[in-house]
């Protein structure tokens, strides 16, 4: 059975608990079942059917996606973090399912590489690709391993409260090498001048949004050091993660609602004290978090001088990543009929990543610049059971947000002819995208639908429809606001704005939001957690 939390309709809640969170990501999750288990009373407020984030799953025609999730790193040893994490809010409900190292798949112009998960796999492979390249090969693994070795230095700042949060900032500021705030590209280009290796490195953007020039290296040695210890999913899909955790939540007497649009964070003074639900109904609390994301956050605060001389007016110079497309395709036939594997396909049109999204961003006529290709019924280790005879495809390419700007005012399902005309165009091309390396699913083809970042804005409630929240830029890495703790007294951020995006980012960022929000008391869990 899933668990998707209860229906908000006025009355259903409680007028007073001792957190509300807005947001029902894994983020929100993480961070609502680490204080239940300290006995906090938390009221949990998400605006969608179903909760989640992007690790929820939809149906149609007889067929079933996860919408943003396709594997997780870190989480099969029982000793990683990560694993400890989820083991510890979901009370050990939460089962993991490795996955085979089957390679990453890799075209740029038609060439092809296999880039394997495992750091010693991908090294043997990658030296075979290019034997002139061994000492860049090596200095590149030891530069995303020492980054990946530094996490605690990376994110200790953000499990403290200010101003003692300052303090361990200056350490990772000043402890971390020089090229840790660069872009990525100016790292492949101090590493080699073999245009084709970079390319190749870098080629799995998709996984944090920026192409290597606009990419901060520490995003990127993250991304692809997350999955040295192998790959896993959860039994189930991506609903079992919040299915596991909303039960540890409501055990302290908590709520986890759906239908539950936040409109406003209310303030006494400079003081947040609660949030008023479906334009009408107030619930209050002495502690406020948003998992919503920094921007959206802010819409949510009323005007006035003091928020706008607060270190929030620094924001500025940070920017929102881009949108994407999405192809949920349906197929006829199980994997073992169709030959499916859980191989991901990552498609450049050529080494240049950074042209390669300049030019598809001026003309939308232009090559697609990354196309992201998957099966995750492949994945799933219940779906031959829940759904004989079907298969699942995903096709995922960036898209600039301002395309659908026409239609930013209707309603979702309801946008008109133009808009259902543009996605027809697009869902061809990323169909094509699909046949080029399986052309012979062609014949499988029996469903198919297109979201956008109008989709992504509707279900997600973020600014644009963009997929990663803030862009992982160097300059975000560097800015202190993005911490738990915010100007406005008693209200706290959480969610993948925090940390970085993906599910162990995310998660990551409700462990420190909960550790801010306990003080004192977070010992108990951090010492658990080896953080």
């Amino acid at each position: 059975m899933k668990r998707t939390g209860k229906r908000f309709r006025p009355g259903s809640a409680d007028s007073q608990y001792d957190v509300i969170i807005i947001g029902s990501g894994i983020g929100s999750l993480v961070c609502a079942a680490l204080l239940a288990l300290r006995n906090h009373r938390v009221c949990v407020l998400e605006q969608h059917y179903t909760t989640g984030g992007l690790t929820q799953t939809f149906e149609r025609a007889g067929y079933e996606w996860d919408i943003g999730l396709n594997a997780i790193g870190g989480v099969l040893r029982s000793t990683d973090q990560l694993r400890r994490l989820f083991d510890m809010v979901s009370s050990g409900r939460l089962q993991w399912t490795a996955l085979p190292d089957n390679e990453d798949q890799v075209y740029i112009n038609d060439q092809h590489y296999s880039l394997p998960a495992g750091r010693e796999a991908l090294r043997s492979n990658l030296k075979a690709y290019f034997p002139l390249e061994h000492k860049a090969i090596d200095r590149y693994i030891s530069m995303v391993d020492d980054l990946a070795g530094r996490t605690r230095q990376l994110y200790a700042w953000q499990a403290l409260r200010k101003p003692y949060a300052a303090v361990a900032g200056l350490w990772r500021r000043v402890g971390l090498p020089a090229w840790a705030w660069q872009t990525t590209a100016e790292v492949m280009n101090s590493l080699t001048g073999n245009q084709m290796l970079a390319s190749v490195l870098t080629s799995r953007w998709g996984n944090y949004g920026l192409p290597p020039a606009q990419s901060a290296f520490l995003m990127h040695a993250l991304a692809v050091s997350h999955f040295f210890s192998g790959r896993a999913c959860p039994q189930g899909g991506g609903w079992a993660i919040a299915d596991s955790i909303i039960p540890t939540i409501e055990a302290a007497g908590g709520d986890v609602f759906t239908y539950a649009k936040v409109n406003a964070i209310t303030l006494n003074g400079r003081k947040a004290v609660g949030v008023v639900v479906d334009s009408s109904e107030q619930i209050r609390a002495p502690i406020i978090i948003s998992g919503a994301g920094l921007l959206p956050t802010l819409q949510l605060l009323p005007r006035s001088e003091f928020l706008q001389n607060s270190l929030f007016s620094r924001l500025g110079h940070l920017k929102l990543s881009t949108g994407h497309l999405a192809l949920f395709i349906g197929l006829k036939g199980d994997a073992q009929t169709l030959g499916l594997s859980q191989q991901t396909y990552w498609l450049s049109p050529s080494p240049r990543h950074d042209e390669n999204l300049a030019a598809f961003d001026k003309d939308p006529g232009a090559p697609l610049p990354l196309t992201h290709i998957t099966f995750p019924s492949s994945r799933a280790v219940t779906w031959p059971e829940q759904y004989p005879g079907r298969s699942t495809a995903q096709v995922l390419v960036p898209a600039r947000c301002e395309w659908f700007d026409n239609w930013a005012q209707t309603s979702w399902n309801q946008r008109g002819d133009g808009y259902d005309q543009l996605k027809s165009v697009f869902t061809d091309r990323l169909l094509s995208q699909l046949l080029k390396v399986r052309p012979d699913l062609e014949a499988a083809l029996d469903f198919s639908e297109l979201s956008t970042p109008l989709s992504t804005r509707h279900f997600l409630n973020n600014i644009q429809g963009e997929m990663f929240g803030l862009a992982h830029t160097p300059a975000r890495f560097r800015e202190s606001v993005l911490h738990p703790q915010t100007p406005v007294s008693n209200l706290y951020l959480t969610g993948s704005d925090v940390v970085t995006a993906g599910l162990g980012g995310a998660a990551r960022a409700g462990m420190l939001t909960a550790s801010v929000v306990l003080g004192l008391e977070s010992l108990a869990h951090l010492s658990v957690l080896r953080f």
